[in-house]
């Protein structure tokens, strides 16, 4: 598969499965033997986790959406710069508790690494900014709690 295949599953990613929430989209896009690289659905291998994990963001972030900023692949391998925008309209629970819905918009920036085999998505790994989102929300994290992170 061509580089600008990789770089189209990638974008039908976000355009399809996350910002119009076409769930079913991750049984077409995500490779059979996927495995989330981290969050909440680290480590399980199914696309079931990752549409739970998608149910969950919409939950919080009930019109979140996703815009690519910038996007560059060689071989098997795309990596997306991108920026995620919603209002924070649903109670977060996490490790660390739970910060109830706050209706704060947010913006959140992020980079995502995709690996395809056969031109699916096999595996992901995202890097957030988690703790710009949380200032946004209003959300305080205790100094000896953020050690359990």
């Amino acid at each position: 598969m061509s580089i600008n295949t990789h770089k189209a599953t990638v974008r039908r990613w976000y355009d399809e499965f996350w910002n119009a929430e076409k769930l079913e989209v991750a049984d077409e896009i995500l490779h059979p033997d996927y495995v989330a690289g981290e969050g909440y659905a680290a480590g399980a291998p199914s696309v079931e986790a990752m549409k739970e994990t998608a149910r969950f963001w919409h939950r919080v972030l009930p019109n979140i959406h996703f815009t690519i900023e910038d996007m560059i692949a060689e071989g098997e391998t795309v990596v997306a710069r991108w920026t995620a925008r919603g209002a924070h309209q649903g109670d977060w629970e996490m490790e660390l508790g739970t910060v109830p819905a706050s209706g704060q918009a947010t913006t959140t920036p992020g980079t995502s690494s995709y690996y395809l085999r056969d031109g699916k998505i096999i595996r992901d790994e995202n890097h957030i900014d988690f703790v710009s989102l949380l200032k946004q929300i209003g959300a305080r994290i205790e100094a000896s709690a953020a050690k359990a992170l």
